[in-house]
């Protein structure tokens, strides 16, 4: 968790801006990093500080820092396919604290956050669309906040940009964390706007700054993780009532522009969805005997605790995976993969992260709705079953349903699987069934990831989480 007093605000450099990807619609961002007096000196560049710090959020493409590659390695979302070194430490649950670098970019977005927040306060300038910009702030450093505690437990609470404060810290309770990330999105709630604005303050069809509903679906998610089911339910309400929100077909879902999306995170540069390239990258569907899924640098498929959990009939299993068979060889036999197909397309920015969609929101309200005993708590869950294909049903234990659907329905988004896990309490019991297919041992200290060493060091004050080298 470093930073100067003088902090610089990292910003995305960018060749290519158009209005239908970038979040500025055009206007240009600052060609180097900038100091943060320069930075808030106008409308415009505080815009762009702010822009930088919500695309410090966004999904990494590459293996070694993508959360839902990595978590889904972690759990039993995703196995092993071909051997690469990076990944293996989390397929077999032995990350160490050089491995756990989500730490440091969560907190170099959360410091960036305070700096812009800190800085929109303190100018001078007749700011027209302040309150945009600080509810922009206040959502991104609550998102890097609830994954961080939920990777970590106990951290840090920074909220300044000072370095001596923040660098004694030592480490806030769950509890603590969860009270500031609820603030921060009540606060986010008061000051977005209802519709979707561009970097100008303008109102536009892209989804790639946070609006009013998008604090709502993140603070019904808090809500869910923290029992409070009552306003888990009120949250998730006020988003599927939305009319600017609607269920899409599956082919749908994950294609740029589409209503089911809440939230999604704009690219800095035009590419192709980082799960294409790490679960699809062109493989055919039939492999020679002499090639390997690695051949097309792709190194791991869905588990087969995943692929054999969807009904028969389920239609995702046809929208979202895609199977590729290799043929049989002296070390093998015929084997049959398959890959996660949310992003199917090579065509860049046509599938971008989508941190929140709409079909979570159902599945939050059922399983408030079931806590709470509504009489129409499996209702929510209906609804995502009938899109996918599958009759409706009425389960004897509707917690074990929704737990399985969110399985099946928000695979390689985000971490769901893993905080799932740990939030219901199934972490143990589930992980040490995976581990056998794994070939590894899973040991309770590892539903919480390492803190790197070198924030260990720097800070007395911090300890590391039990299990890992100090």
């Amino acid at each position: 968790m470093k930073t100067k007093n003088n902090i610089y605000i990292l910003l995305f450099i960018t060749t290519y801006l158009s209005s239908c990807n970038s979040y500025l619609d055009n206007v240009s961002l600052p060609i180097e990093k900038v100091p943060s007096q320069v930075t808030f000196s106008s409308e415009s560049m505080i815009a762009s500080a702010v822009t930088g710090a919500i695309l410090e959020s966004a999904e990494s493409a590459s293996l070694t820092s993508s959360t839902y590659y990595l978590t889904g390695l972690y759990t039993d979302v995703l196995k092993n396919t071909a051997p690469l070194a990076s990944i293996l430490p989390y397929y077999k649950n032995t990350i160490q604290p050089s491995n756990s670098q989500f730490w440091s970019k969560y907190y170099k977005t959360i410091l960036n956050t305070n700096a812009a927040i800190e800085g929109i306060n303190k100018s001078n300038f007749n700011l027209q669309n302040k309150s945009q910009w600080l509810g922009e702030c206040y959502f991104i450093r609550a998102y890097n906040y609830f994954l961080l505690t939920n990777f970590y437990g106990d951290v840090p609470l920074a909220l300044t940009t000072d370095y001596n404060i923040n660098n004694s810290l030592s480490r806030a309770s769950i509890d603590e964390v969860y009270e500031q990330i609820i603030a921060d999105l009540i606060l986010a709630k008061d000051l977005l706007p209802d519709n979707y604005k561009n970097g100008s303050a303008q109102n536009t069809q892209n989804r790639y700054r946070p609006n009013k509903a998008t604090a709502s679906a993140l603070l019904s998610r808090v809500y869910l993780y923290n029992k409070d089911w009552e306003k888990a339910d009120l949250e998730a309400t006020s988003v599927i009532e939305n009319s600017n929100y609607e269920l899409e077909d599956l082919e749908n879902v994950f294609t740029n522009g589409n209503k089911e999306i809440i939230f999604t995170f704009a690219n800095y540069a035009p590419r192709r969805a980082p799960a294409f390239g790490q679960f699809n990258n062109n493989m055919p569907a039939t492999l020679s005997s002499t090639q390997t899924t690695g051949s097309y640098l792709v190194y791991s498929a869905l588990s087969d605790a995943l692929s054999e959990s969807f009904e028969s009939g389920d239609l995702r299993k046809l929208s979202w995976v895609r199977q590729t068979i290799a043929a049989a060889n002296l070390s093998r036999p015929e084997t049959i993969y398959y890959f996660p197909n949310k992003y199917k397309s090579a065509v860049l920015d046509n599938g971008l992260e989508i941190p929140l969609r709409l079909a979570e929101q159902y599945l939050i309200r059922a399983e408030a709705r079931a806590h709470l005993k509504h009489p129409n708590a499996k209702d929510d869950l209906n609804i995502i079953r009938r899109r996918a294909g599958l009759p409706n049903i009425d389960p004897i234990n509707i917690f074990e349903a929704i737990a399985k659907e969110r399985y099946i329905e928000l695979f390689t988004e985000g971490a769901h699987r893993f905080f799932d896990l740990k939030r219901t309490q199934k972490i143990n019991e589930v992980m040490k069934i995976a581990a056998i297919s794994k070939e590894t041992v899973w040991e309770d200290y590892m539903a919480l990831f390492p803190i790197p060493l070198e924030d260990i060091y720097q800070n007395k004050n911090l300890i590391q989480n039990p299990g890992y080298t100090q």
